[in-house]
């Protein structure tokens, strides 16, 4: 039985999925020199409680800003975050304890996400520094094996100091796994992408523009509306296209600003992470630097089940400071959170039938906690 198995099974019976326990793996990130590494960390999770343990970490040297798990949840791939230079690493999940298998060096710089495709053999890699995404090859073990891709993002800017050149910060299989969307946050522009999946090959056939200096940074695919909901990072905003799954064009449907421009020019806020619910009837979005009763804030906003737009935002309590990226449990009863500023993971309580978040559950200390991905579920 394989994770997604897994979590059917534990959906579907909540007294499995208050018994069991969940592994988690954290990147961490150093912001200040990018040069340095606080290392991969295991997080335990009761699945009654929502209470956190942290019980094994691993120091390679990288800066292993974000990670994926595969299928089975024993493999964990992180990419690296390093000015100078990037690589994919993978490691295999023995019990509690992370084992390092291989390194692949990587022509690209400034490494920040990495998506899988649909049928494991390839991982496709988006480095922000050096403006290009990479796609590599597994073998039958999961070990990267070489380069079989190297797209270069087209020239362009935005208006604002920090946007240059283009800086590709995701990189996002459409449902059908026939598509990569890539947004640009250095040319305020999301890119779509042609996949072959025998070859792994990306080639670039459709662009859609934001507002100037909005800054796309993560975006994702609902699983059966047709549609892409996009976070911009500079101006906080939630866009919404209708998306072709045939010609992989996009057509711009709605723009909705969670915070006023007022707001954003006397203080330091970004937008960070997005989520769809997992019953599809929400989109999530974390924004670091606004800051209420000492913590920033997670908001929410319904999904038009019609046409796919949104409306009613609210906002929830994130439990800390700097919510650089979050994912639901897989019983869909907790959120974890990395608050990067405050070094901590943090699990908050989800009501999945109103779509809220509630209290505190869990708190574990590491340091510069910058993503999360569910790995191993134990004890059922």
């Amino acid at each position: 039985m394989n994770v997604r198995e897994h979590i059917f099974l534990i959906h579907n019976n909540k007294d499995i999925s208050r018994k069991m326990e969940t592994l988690f793996c954290v990147g961490t990130l150093d912001y200040k020199t990018f040069k340095g590494s606080y290392g991969i960390h295991v997080v335990r999770m009761d699945g009654e409680k929502g209470s956190l343990t942290h019980v094994s970490e691993r120091n390679d040297g990288y800066n292993p800003s974000f990670l994926i798990s595969n299928k089975t949840g024993t493999g964990i791939y992180t990419v690296s975050e390093r000015l100078e230079d990037g690589a994919l690493t993978f490691y295999h999940l023995n019990g509690e304890e992370l084992l390092f298998k291989s390194a692949l060096n990587l022509p690209g710089e400034g490494c920040v996400h990495a998506q899988m495709s649909p049928d494991q053999r390839f991982i496709l890699v988006a480095c922000w520094k050096t403006a290009n995404v990479i796609v590599c090859s597994l073998d039958s073990k999961g070990v990267p094996t070489e380069v079989v891709c190297n797209v270069r993002m087209p020239d362009g800017h935005g208006p604002l100091e920090r946007q240059t050149q283009p800086n590709p910060h995701q990189v996002v299989f459409d449902p059908s796994g026939r598509w990569v969307a890539i947004p640009d946050l250095g040319a305020d522009r999301i890119h779509l992408a042609s996949y072959e999946p025998i070859s792994g090959e990306l080639t670039l056939r459709h662009r859609a523009n934001v507002a100037p200096g909005g800054g796309p940074r993560h975006l994702v695919f609902h699983p059966t509306n047709g549609c892409l909901y996009l976070f911009t990072e500079m101006d906080t905003a939630i866009y919404v296209f209708g998306f072709d799954q045939q010609s992989g064009e996009l057509s711009f449907k709605q723009k909705t600003c969670l915070l006023p421009k007022a707001l954003l020019e006397r203080a330091e806020i970004q937008g960070a992470e997005i989520q769809i619910s997992p019953d599809g009837k929400y989109v999530f979005a974390s924004v670091r630097g606004y800051y209420r009763n000492g913590q920033d804030q997670i908001f929410r906003l319904t999904i038009n089940e019609h046409d796919g737009s949104v409306h009613s935002p609210v906002c929830f309590p994130c439990g800390g400071k700097c919510p650089r990226m979050f994912e639901f449990t897989p019983d869909h009863r907790f959120i974890i959170v990395c608050n990067q500023a405050d070094h901590e993971v943090v699990s908050l309580e989800y009501e999945e039938k109103h779509g809220t978040i509630g209290k505190v559950c869990g708190r574990v200390h590491v340091p510069e906690a910058a993503a999360v991905t569910s790995a191993v579920i134990t004890n059922p």
